[in-house]
């Protein structure tokens, strides 16, 4: 199964913002994908059920066909708490035996983290990189494109590599077009020898589903530079 695993180094960063478009782009190229959120806290409640807000960013944007989820707690806490609290176990083979069933559906799978990289799922010390060890998917890895990325990024890239995970890509978001952005992008290309696809900019104002979409078309070069090497991983690429 081709595709990856989106990840962040924090929370409300933009890893559906990326998840999203990498989808978009997948499905105007005329892929069979699909996305997945094995882990969401913050869900809204619906007739049938808790939702994950994640999954409903995808399916307004991209359909409400290929959009699915695992579990969902309702609370935004940490996905550790909120697992406490509700008494719900999140269990490693459940998420497995999820991600094998949609394997099945599509050519490609967009999979969406919760939090930053190494966020609790328990209380006995699983973090999310098992989650992504359990699903197997090299790495994009979402950053703030502003001051203070350097730190949060560097560290977040040497966890994910002590742990033993492929990272494909870097993606920078939030970005005010400010020269100190570029020279995030410059360094943290040189430093952790990681493609930085690009700077994806700060939707400005209220933010709308139909915005967000003309984000999404306008950094086409962006999402078609991370797809290219989904596709094609061992090939060289003329990324930062």
């Amino acid at each position: 199964m081709k595709g990856v695993f989106v990840t962040g180094t924090g929370t409300e960063i933009g890893k559906t913002f990326v998840a999203a478009g990498l989808v978009y782009h997948l499905q105007k190229r005329g892929f069979q994908v699909g996305y997945f959120k094995p882990i969401a806290t913050g869900g809204i409640r619906k007739k049938n059920g808790l939702s994950s807000p994640d999954v409903e960013y995808v399916k307004h944007l991209c359909g409400t066909h290929l959009a699915h989820q695992g579990y969902v707690f309702e609370e935004p806490v940490s996905p550790h708490l909120a697992s406490r609290k509700t008494q719900i176990p999140i269990h490693l083979e459940n998420i497995a035996s999820q991600y094998l069933s949609l394997c099945k559906k599509y050519d490609l799978l967009i999979v969406e983290g919760a939090g930053g990289v190494a966020v609790p799922i328990n209380d006995t010390g699983t973090l999310m990189t098992e989650v992504m060890h359990t699903i197997g998917l090299p790495i994009v890895l979402v950053g703030l494109a502003g001051l203070g990325t350097l730190n949060h990024t560097l560290l977040s890239v040497n966890f994910l590599q002590q742990n033993g995970l492929d990272i494909l890509s870097i993606v920078l978001n939030k970005g005010e077009r400010q020269e100190l952005e570029q020279d995030n992008q410059k360094t943290l290309a040189y430093l952790t020898g990681i493609p930085v696809a690009g700077i994806l900019p700060r939707i400005p104002g209220r933010v709308s589903m139909r915005k967000i979409q003309l984000a999404i078309e306008n950094a086409e070069d962006i999402f078609v530079s991370v797809i290219e090497r989904i596709l094609h991983p061992k090939e060289k690429h003329h990324d930062s």
